[in-house]
């Protein structure tokens, strides 16, 4: 991989006995970043590997983490080393209909199903939030984006949501 462009890695960035890919990255080059502050998504790795300076992004290995690293963070690389230009992803306030803490500080992509009652918007988390818990992703029709520094969404407040739609997944200028 030491000849490409770009090396992205899944699972392996963690603090299990199975989790090499900071090590490797370490041996091989530099760590520039491990551990970031999000939910689902914290463990994640930036470095540069070998001679050729090779960037690495090491995401998380559980689903809903690699996909939501992914999007955060793989994607707009990817596009820039092509020349191009990440889309907007759209987005639309809502109303919460769940009741949501973040008890470490972390921005939470919550992932939320939309419904519209007039001409307001209101979220529902889609399911258990758990970051292997792929089901909740797919029944999600938007990422409630909570900052870090809120500790507690609550039903009835306000909330920023990304609408998830294929069209943003699959599209660059």
């Amino acid at each position: 991989a030491l000849s490409s462009d770009l090396i992205i890695t899944t699972a392996g960035v963690s603090v299990g006995e199975y989790d090499i890919v900071k090590k490797v990255m370490m041996d091989m080059g530099r760590l520039e970043l491990w551990s970031v502050r999000m939910k689902p998504g914290k463990p994640f790795a930036f470095g540069i590997m070998g001679e050729r300076k090779v960037p690495l992004l090491g995401l998380p290995g559980y689903p809903v983490s690699t996909i939501i690293s992914f999007e955060v963070f793989a994607r707009p690389v990817i596009l820039k080393m092509m020349g191009k230009k990440a889309p907007e992803k759209p987005k639309i306030k809502a109303i919460s209909k769940s009741n949501i803490k973040n008890k470490d500080g972390r921005r939470v992509f919550a992932r939320v199903y939309l419904e519209r009652e007039g001409d307001r918007w209101f979220a529902t988390l889609s399911g258990h939030q758990g970051s292997g818990n792929l089901s909740s992703l797919v029944r999600a029709s938007g990422l409630m984006i909570i900052p870090e520094d809120v500790p507690e969404v609550r039903e009835g407040d306000e909330v920023n949501v990304e609408i998830m739609e294929e069209e943003w997944l699959f599209s660059y200028t």
